[in-house]
């Protein structure tokens, strides 16, 4: 099935949920494969949302032509971790 998407805000949106991703590493010096997996949260940040505007100026942009944006987070783990090993962070993005 085919979702017109008409403009990144949109795309935004469709994106938003919780999402769950499964990988395989293969390493070829250890001839093994390793599997590991993430969880992946991504959340509307409406236009006026500070966190946006900080982005906008970073970057030499008007914030008064944000309309929003998302927040993206991650937490992973794989096979082969050690303790305190985490795969974790974020990132946010604005239209």
């Amino acid at each position: 099935m085919s979702v017109p998407i008409a403009d990144a805000l949109s795309f935004f949106r469709l994106s938003c949920g919780r999402w769950r991703s499964q990988r395989t590493s293969h390493h070829l010096l250890h001839r093994r494969a390793e599997a590991g997996g993430s969880v992946i949260e991504v959340t509307e940040v409406e236009g006026r949302d500070p966190r946006l505007k900080a982005i906008a100026e970073l970057h030499g942009q008007d914030p008064a032509g944000l309309v929003g944006g998302c927040q993206v987070r991650w937490s992973g783990s794989m096979a082969w971790d050690k303790a305190g090993e985490a795969h974790q962070g974020g990132s946010r993005c604005s239209a």
